[in-house]
């Protein structure tokens, strides 16, 4: 699962610098710029439509990188599911994860400190330098592609930074816990040896 979801934000980065095509093909990819318009709900917290259509490309990049071609017959099964339907799915399943993530982050008062704040804003602010020089230019490219507001972009990102962080801190813990569970095996075995 963590795997899925780091490979999903990886891609999802890929996903911004280019415009997929086929994106166009689905009816789910309205933009929209009102903010009680949702998708559905993760508890209390709402799935916008542009939240969804930006995992929806990142599905649909998925399924072309799979077919190896923009040219994807979106009628083929894929799971006993047409194409199509598996992108909507697997958008949906994979926003859903990161949701949960981050209402875990929040639960457990992860932020980011000053060093990854700063550095968050490094990477933020040299990804649109190199969009557009004017804040005007870059709010229009990035409402394009992704349907996100220049500062709903930001946060979204901001929010991608916050999960990263908490899945990077299971992770440790999780070795900890495999690592002290090999220890005690192997001290099981030796006195069980003995």
């Amino acid at each position: 699962m963590y795997r899925k979801f780091v490979n999903a934000l990886v891609i999802i980065a890929l996903v911004l610098t280019s415009l997929v095509p086929a994106a166009n093909t689905f009816a789910a990819t309205t933009k929209t710029t009102t903010t009680d318009t949702y998708v559905a709900k993760v508890g209390t917290d709402k799935i916008s439509k542009e939240e969804y259509n930006f995992f929806l490309r990142d599905a649909i990049s998925m399924i072309q990188s799979y077919y190896g071609s923009y040219n994807v017959d979106w009628n083929a099964k894929i799971n006993n599911m047409t194409a199509s339907e598996y992108a909507k799915k697997l958008a949906l399943d994979n926003i859903v994860d990161f949701k949960i993530q981050l209402a875990k982050a929040k639960a457990a008062k992860i932020t980011l400190t000053k060093e990854e704040a700063d550095e968050f804003n490094a990477n933020m602010s040299s990804y649109l330098n190199a969009l557009a020089s004017t804040s005007a230019e870059q709010e229009k490219i990035i409402k394009n592609e992704t349907g996100f507001t220049l500062n709903q972009f930001i946060s979204f990102y901001n929010n991608a930074y916050i999960v990263r962080k908490l899945l990077r801190k299971h992770k440790i813990i999780t070795n900890v816990l495999m690592l002290s569970l090999k220890s005690s095996t192997i001290a099981t075995k030796i006195n069980f040896t003995r």
